[in-house]
């Protein structure tokens, strides 16, 4: 019974390879993210920005790297094609060298300290967050996981850097309410 056992074990790493490495990261809900996050941006006013592709930056921390590389060909495997017409271009990058993220329309922040989304102060650029937890701070989007899966809408963080949604957005989305109201 207990070789049956480890056997079963070994078959679920092998099968699920973010499992190997720990991950605090949900794998369904980071391929929730994958696919909503290009939608994000074409459902928002940098549309109108866009020259050919949809930019994204995933920043992360190392010990997020793999989760993170993760994300990204979850990405391309959802949008082999693009989306619309546009290409989709993933970048990830190190909270410490955040200048690659420059280009992109949607930045995604893994989980890190709160200090590290203060470099996007004032930046016209999507702020999606895997903790809504950041919503707070600088985060403009993230997932309310509850009986659905739905977006989270930081509204005050958009309206301040003048980035605008489309109304279908708003109304499938749950809307955040700031601790400053």
């Amino acid at each position: 019974m207990l070789r049956q056992l480890h056997f079963v074990t070994i078959m679920l790493l092998l099968l699920n390879p973010l499992a190997l490495f720990s991950s605090s990261y949900d794998s369904d809900i980071l391929n929730v993210f994958s696919k909503l996050m290009p939608r994000f941006v074409l459902m928002s006013s940098l549309q109108e920005h866009i020259e050919s592709s949809i930019n994204i930056c995933l920043l992360h921390e190392n010990k997020d790297k793999l989760t993170a590389s993760s994300l990204q060909d979850m990405i391309y495997k959802n949008y082999p094609e693009g989306i619309k017409g546009y290409e989709i271009f993933v970048r990830m990058s190190s909270y410490s060298t955040t200048t690659e993220c420059q280009d992109s329309q949607l930045i995604f922040l893994f989980d890190t300290d709160l200090v590290s989304i203060e470099k996007f102060r004032g930046e016209k650029k999507l702020i999606v967050s895997y903790s809504p937890v950041f919503l707070e701070k600088r985060s403009d989007i993230s997932l309310f996981v509850g009986r659905r899966v739905v977006p989270y809408l930081n509204v005050n963080h958009l309206h301040k850097k003048g980035i605008k949604l489309d109304n279908i957005l708003y109304r499938i989305s749950k809307i955040y309410k700031s601790k400053e109201q």
